[in-house]
């Protein structure tokens, strides 16, 4: 959505988000990543507080989303779309610190003790998407200070769906990007069925005891 508004705004003409996204690297209003797949920096097991101070100072949108939905779709990311792929168990992926519970509470609990310390921060969940991806979409706009016309904001939801990604993620302008399965199995798509509370039926009563002993101790 950030992408396709931006080059509607500037009049930038490209088939792809990722042709907008190389477009604007030379504008003011390209964003900065910190998301859960980077690794914490060489010589340290987890997330510190340095690693965030880039973006003190700037405008922070913070995506937040069930630490249970979010440990099952990572699983299938390196499952299908990392190489070499993981092969083990979800069960072992959750309990690895590299990939498992541990980090994704690290990386909350990061966001959490620095909360105060960020110039503007916004944090918005991945359920409050689903429940009305409208409303969390203007709300944005107004915390960053922008005027969007109703209409382009109709577009926008409109055309970024789930399944509307899913299908271009299946176009042939988008093959070799980010957005492109990596093979023929279902989970090898960037987007893959995105619900709310799937967890429930990947994960054993064992593995959501593990999570929550996790958070209990790091959150």
């Amino acid at each position: 959505m950030y992408h396709h508004y931006l080059a509607r705004m500037l009049d930038i003409q490209a088939p792809t988000m990722y042709q907008v996204h190389r477009s604007l690297k030379s504008k003011p209003w390209e964003s900065e990543w910190l998301h859960l797949g980077m690794e914490p920096r060489e010589g340290r097991g987890f997330y510190h507080q340095s690693d965030i101070g880039p973006i003190l100072n700037a405008p922070v949108l913070f995506l937040t989303r069930d630490i249970h939905d979010t440990l099952v779709s990572y699983y299938h990311h390196i499952q299908h779309r990392e190489s070499p792929p993981y092969t083990g168990t979800i069960s072992n992926m959750l309990r690895d610190p590299k990939h498992g519970a541990i980090k994704i509470c690290c990386f909350y609990r990061m966001m959490q003790d620095n909360a105060d310390r960020f110039k503007q921060l916004l944090t918005i969940s991945y359920e409050e998407l689903h429940r009305d991806c409208r409303k969390v979409f203007e709300d944005v706009i107004r915390w960053a200070g922008l005027f969007v016309h109703p209409q382009l904001i109709n577009e926008t939801v409109r055309n970024y769906t789930f399944e509307k990604m899913q299908e271009l993620g299946n176009t042939p302008q988008y093959e070799g990007t980010a957005l492109a399965p990596t093979s023929s199995h279902r989970d090898s798509a960037k987007v893959r069925k995105g619900k709310v509370g799937a967890y429930r039926k990947l994960l054993s009563g064992e593995d959501m005891a593990y999570i929550r002993k996790v958070k209990e101790l790091l959150l």
